[in-house]
């Protein structure tokens, strides 16, 4: 890292990114993985934050890099969801909004019927789903606090070691 003139960009969430997932005297936890960077980076990007996410379905935490701030979430890209299309209301909110933009320009009106197709689906899909995403954050929440609370006791119990600083 010297040598290359590389600086660790610092993490929230945890000191560690890697643990084996023993208890007790087995437990090993190490910072595997990191943020780098130079310092023609740091100046462009100067309110980058990293955090750790909870490791679900592995050993490793995911690193996530916010380039612009410390803000963990952001606005999500529409994503079109393929468990709407079992649901019978789906396909008469997407009619619904597609016939909506009737008698406009034909370039202007692929766009706009795509723009209200999304906002229909989206105000449909948070009345319909709204309260199984809460209670997904809900539990993605109890996951990090969990392993937060599983890393400080085995941080206490055993000495930890690393090669990086």
């Amino acid at each position: 890292m010297e040598e290359c003139s590389l600086l660790e960009l610092h993490l929230l969430g945890g000191p560690f990114s890697w643990i084996n997932q023993r208890s007790d005297e087995e437990a090993i936890m190490e910072k595997l993985d990191r943020f780098l960077f130079n310092l023609a980076w740091s100046e462009m990007f100067n309110k980058a934050t990293g955090f750790l996410e909870p490791a679900i379905g592995s050993d490793h935490c995911p690193l996530v890099c916010n380039f612009y701030g410390s803000s963990r979430r952001r606005k999500r890209d529409f994503r079109f969801e393929s468990k709407w299309l079992l649901e019978d209301e789906c396909k008469q909110v997407v009619n619904n909004a597609w016939k909506l933009s009737r008698g406009m320009t034909e370039s202007g009106n692929v766009c706009k019927k795509l723009k209200r197709t999304r906002f229909k689906l989206l105000r449909w899909c948070k009345d319909k789903y709204g309260k199984q995403k809460n209670n997904t954050e809900a539990l993605y929440k109890k996951i990090e606090t969990i392993q937060k609370l599983q890393h400080s006791k085995i941080g206490k119990k055993c000495k930890l070691e690393s090669k990086w600083p």
